[in-house]
């Protein structure tokens, strides 16, 4: 904007002076700059507790592969949509990043569990993937389910959420089609046999021993008494209630500058001194 005013300022006349009175692209490209950095956060966390969950580098990576491959071929998506790169589908962006390894988790896991059984990685993965075939198919079906309907929204709100869930359909539909393509394949070439977890990996699959052991005696307390469950389902969904409504609702975040802009129009031939008063009514009013 700054160019473009220096432009003009060239062929003003004398004793004009031309200054910028509101500037949108700073906010929005801080703002852009923010998603990006967030982007990359989500991104490196999902790879970290990936290797911490599965222990081993190479099993990590096959995950970690279809992040970036999802997210690109999103891209291609907006483009067919008529969507641009902005703020709204950044976020869907970062929101799909959790969404889009899941698939390729359960992939990979079926297909590690074979390996480790004594099936060669390379039949493992053929035999791994087509077990998990309908399972894919069908969580991502779920998923898409979810967020289509977001796009027959009428009004302002469905125009702001349209592109937000195409996009993490978009994603979603993609990383069933890359898990159960290029997972296998690089499960076929990467994985080996699991041996003993090591160093930090191991002190994780001891803090989820103790988990699941801890779910395992509270299912069978619960078990054993269905009839206390009852209730206290009851008060858990009636705390829930009682805090959705103290929640504060708001269709803006905090961080929005909070301004408005209006338009008014006066009589014709009106001149500046005219409109220069009806302007001070008008923002007397707005001001109240």
């Amino acid at each position: 904007i700054g160019v473009e005013a220096e432009r003009v300022r060239l062929n003003l006349p004398e004793g004009m002076e031309l200054i910028s009175a509101s500037d949108d692209t700073v906010f929005i490209e801080e703002s852009i700059k923010e998603v990006w950095r967030t982007l990359v956060i989500a991104a490196t966390l999902v790879v970290l507790v990936i290797y911490l969950f599965l222990g081993s580098l190479r099993a990590a990576i096959i995950p970690a592969a279809v992040v970036p491959v999802c997210l690109i071929g999103v891209f291609a998506i907006l483009a067919i949509a008529g969507f641009s790169i902005n703020i709204l589908t950044l976020l869907a962006l970062v929101l799909a990043i959790g969404l889009v390894v899941d698939d390729s988790i359960v992939v990979l896991e079926n297909i590690q569990r074979r390996v480790d059984m004594g099936e060669p990685p390379a039949l493992a993965s053929l035999r791994g993937g087509r077990q998990v075939f309908f399972a894919v198919i069908a969580t991502t079906a779920v998923l898409v389910a979810v967020f289509v309907p977001l796009i027959f929204l009428p009004g302002f709100i469905g125009r702001i959420f349209t592109e937000l869930a195409l996009t993490i359909a978009g994603a979603v539909i993609l990383s069933s089609f890359v898990a159960l393509t290029l997972s296998p394949m690089m499960a076929s070439k990467l994985l080996r046999p699991s041996g003993e977890a090591k160093g930090l990996a191991k002190w994780v699959n001891a803090l989820v021993m103790s988990a699941r052991s801890a779910y395992r005696s509270s299912l069978e307390v619960a078990l054993k008494m269905p009839l206390l469950m009852i209730p206290l389902v009851a008060v858990a969904m009636g705390g829930s209630t009682f805090l959705l409504d103290r929640l504060p609702a708001e269709l803006t975040p905090p961080e929005d500058r909070g301004s408005f802009f209006g338009r008014f129009a006066g009589p014709e031939g009106a001149s500046f001194d005219y409109m220069s008063e009806q302007a001070d009514q008008v923002e007397a009013i707005a001001m109240d």
